[in-house]
């Protein structure tokens, strides 16, 4: 690893100006090749960094690629550019669930503390859907007393009780917010990628400062205004593509047998993905007998457009939890940006994101398939135009604005945009 910048801690706007930098250390457990919401999105933002100004210097600590068993690419355990230094912790393969997260949050947090004890930072960021990567980023901050930003991408404390028998959701509910409260109330700032996290957050928080920068749309997934449309009386089966986590808060497993019953040979349903919860998927289809649904296994991100043009639906459900009303979906941004009829199994705040989006949907309540069936009956197979919306969620420029936060908070009184 490069030696330690000689600087003093934290910068002010004057040692910024004159060039002498900020080093920074930046913390996702997942990060590409791996794939995944969070990969994509610590990538993006890694890159508006070093962007931003040519004196950051980023070491990005992550773990090998882990998200999922059946695709495991190769990567580095270290990778070396000009201002930036990447570190992928080696995990073990552990099986099992919500045990096996732990223990591989818990090996890369020891991982993460070991190197980062060798470097002196001007600011911490850490990107985290489960709380461990937040509350990892406070304690290395509050080691090396300096400014901790956080980007939260979920509210852990809320969907992980979804999972346990109910007597024990009202404990863990507690224990989890008190876990919560380490990371929340050490951060200089909180990014928060959902609007509809907000009340949870500043109710519990008031004293913090938050920003908004969701998501967003990537290039590759803008389709070609002549991709092909479903030509009308075309009586092949309505070809139905997911491509995603399938995981409990999805909950492919209670809702696509169902449709799979009721469609029968109207509909072929192309399921892309893994996730703990796809064993339960194959097992309740093969109760079905469903021949209707085909599931590979996940494929590298710059495959799916051509995946999407293949579709004349893309298909998304999340499960009937009060936490998943407040997220946002990372998916949602990509299928839109498409132009393709979107089929949704959505409330709250997703289903209030797609239809202020200007996309053709058919938006159901979750885990209601006579619902499903219903809206999928009166979805016009003809794709809209949706250049609008890619263009005000472009994730570049989301990233520049979040990045010019980030550098606020480690330069007081210095840019805040880059």
């Amino acid at each position: 690893m490069a030696p330690a910048l000689s600087i003093t801690y934290p910068l002010n706007s004057r040692q910024w100006i004159s060039g002498e930098g900020v080093n920074i250390l930046f913390l996702s457990f997942h990060y590409p090749p791996d794939l995944g919401a969070g990969s994509f999105r610590s990538e993006a933002l890694a890159n508006a960094l070093l962007a931003s100004n040519d004196h950051v210097r980023l070491d990005i600590l992550t773990a090998c690629p882990n998200r999922y068993r059946s695709f495991i690419s190769p990567a580095p355990a270290h990778e070396y550019g000009e201002r930036h230094h990447i570190q992928r912790v080696e995990l073990p393969r552990y099986r099992g669930g919500l045990l096996a997260q732990a223990l591989a949050a818990g090996r890369y947090a020891l991982a993460a503390r070991a190197a980062a004890r060798h470097r002196k930072y001007d600011l911490v960021v850490a990107t985290s859907s489960r709380i461990m990567t937040a509350a990892l980023g406070a304690s290395i901050a509050r080691g090396q007393g300096v400014p901790l930003y956080l980007d939260i991408r979920d509210i852990f404390s809320q969907n992980l009780p979804e999972l346990v028998a109910r007597p024990l959701r009202k404990p863990l509910r507690w224990l989890l917010e008190r876990i919560e409260d380490y990371p929340l109330k050490t951060a200089a700032k909180v990014n928060l990628n959902s609007g509809g996290f907000a009340e949870h957050f500043r109710h519990r928080y008031p004293e913090q400062a938050f920003s908004f920068h969701s998501n967003g749309v990537d290039d590759l997934f803008r389709l070609p205004a002549s991709a092909p449309r479903r030509p009308r009386g075309n009586h092949k089966p309505v070809e139905v593509v997911y491509a995603g986590n399938i995981g409990a808060a999805q909950a492919l497993h209670h809702i696509i047998p169902p449709l799979a019953e009721r469609l029968g040979s109207t509909v072929r349903l192309r399921l892309y993905g893994d996730g703990n919860r796809l064993e339960a998927l194959r097992e309740a289809l093969k109760r079905s007998g469903a021949r209707n649904v085909e599931i590979f296994s996940p494929v590298p991100r710059d495959q799916l457009p051509a995946i999407y043009q293949s579709a004349d639906v893309l298909f998304l459900h999340l499960a009937q939890w009060r936490s998943c009303n407040f997220v946002l979906p990372s998916k949602l941004f990509e299928y839109i940006a498409t132009g393709k009829p979107l089929w949704a199994g959505t409330a709250g705040w997703a289903r209030r994101f797609i239809l202020e989006s200007g996309v053709n949907a058919a938006i159901f309540p979750p885990n209601d398939a006579e619902q499903a069936v219903a809206a999928l009956r009166h979805l016009d197979l003809t794709r809209t135009d949706t250049s609008a919306f890619s263009r005000a969620f472009d994730r570049r420029a989301i990233m520049r604005r979040m990045a010019g936060d980030i550098i606020g908070v480690a330069v007081p009184g210095g840019p805040a945009q880059p």
